[in-house]
């Protein structure tokens, strides 16, 4: 806790840090599987770099308090995060986007792996573009509780034959 005095009063500023976690390193590729994680704060995949691979396979749960980043500055270009398995679950507490800054990311949800969340976004910043969401396979769902925001900037895509909802 920082104590700033402003004239005759005292006030009391506090930092606050976000929590984020990367559960694959840059440029990396990570599986899970027969594992269940919570996270407190955000998870990110692909801050900086390019060509991170988060994949959630057979009995993954993976849930976080707050939001999640797949390509978040401008350097993180085709990152991925997939699910690929109807035992596949991905339950956040606030939004998903895919492309903040960078370009070329994905959310590939297919053979009834499920994602839940507060509202996504398909692009989210003007250098953003060419972004990606695939939704494909019986059973196979994302549900965005509030919307889906796809910014006509942002040239991104949402393809697939699951439902979006």
């Amino acid at each position: 806790m920082n104590r700033v005095a402003v004239g005759s009063l005292l006030s009391l500023a506090l930092t606050v840090s976000p929590l984020r976690a990367q559960l694959v390193n840059d440029g990396a590729t990570a599986t899970l599987a027969n594992v269940t994680n919570n996270i407190t704060g955000t998870v990110t995949v692909g801050t900086n770099g390019s060509f991170t691979l988060l994949t959630l396979s057979d009995n993954a749960l993976l849930t976080n308090s707050a939001h999640a980043v797949i390509g978040r500055n401008a350097t993180a270009t085709s990152n991925e995060v997939r699910l690929t398995s109807g035992t596949a679950r991905w339950l956040l507490g606030g939004s998903l986007v895919i492309g903040s800054n960078g370009s070329f990311n994905r959310l590939t949800i297919t053979n009834g792996g499920q994602v839940s969340n507060v509202i996504s976004y398909l692009g989210f910043n003007l250098g953003s573009s060419n972004n990606e969401a695939l939704v494909t396979g019986t059973g196979t769902f994302w549900k965005n509780s509030l919307d889906l925001l796809v910014p006509p900037s942002t040239g991104a895509v949402l393809t697939g034959s699951g439902r979006c909802i």
